[in-house]
């Protein structure tokens, strides 16, 4: 039995595919589509390779494509420079790095830094966005995050109802917040953390 994590880069093409619409490419959007998106017939046309092909990367069955391939593909999915780099890294990931665990303790020296500037909120966080310190200014920007004692800022963007007030515009914040994540796992995707 597959689990999701097993063909993230085929994950990856359709939900791009089902955010390109036809009309991005100057062709005639289908009448009778109830999906959104281009359809993988569209896709495979776009970036010069057969339908059978582009089939096979979205099923997970192809895992390989060449750079030139991927390239096409990200044009066709009007990837930006940031997602096309992500798709690259899906098809060559780099070698696993071997990470030191942090214990995610912080300096007393760097605690009293950011506690000394009083015009500035500041917030220390580990490579998944856990709170582990704060200055004064921060905890009282952040109070609804404290009065929860929530010390992660993505499940608190996702999950603590006060952040939907806290943002003025909370889709780009959990745009962000996702974004965020996705850089700091640094391709590491399978670390429980």
């Amino acid at each position: 039995m597959r689990t999701p994590t097993d063909n993230r880069l085929g994950e990856f093409l359709r939900a791009r595919r089902e955010q390109v619409q036809p009309g991005d490419h100057g062709m005639p959007a289908p009448l009778d589509r109830r999906t959104p998106g281009l359809r993988r017939e569209d896709v495979a046309a776009l970036a010069g390779v057969s339908t059978g092909y582009y089939v096979r990367l979205e099923q997970g069955r192809e895992r390989n494509p060449s750079p030139r391939t991927v390239d096409a593909l990200a044009e066709a999915l009007r990837l930006d420079v940031d997602a096309r780099a992500y798709l690259h890294g899906l098809v060559r990931p780099a070698p696993a790095r071997r990470r030191r665990r942090a214990d995610d303790r912080v300096a007393a020296g760097l605690v009293a830094l950011i506690d000394s500037w009083h015009e500035t909120p500041a917030v220390i966080m580990n490579r998944w966005t856990d709170v582990l310190a704060t200055n004064p200014l921060a905890r009282g920007l952040y109070s609804w995050m404290h009065d929860a004692d929530e010390r992660n800022l993505v499940r608190a963007v996702f999950l603590h109802p006060a952040a939907r007030d806290f943002y003025p515009d909370w889709e780009r914040a959990a745009a962000s917040v996702v974004a965020d994540l996705r850089l700091r796992a640094d391709g590491d995707l399978d670390d429980p953390g």
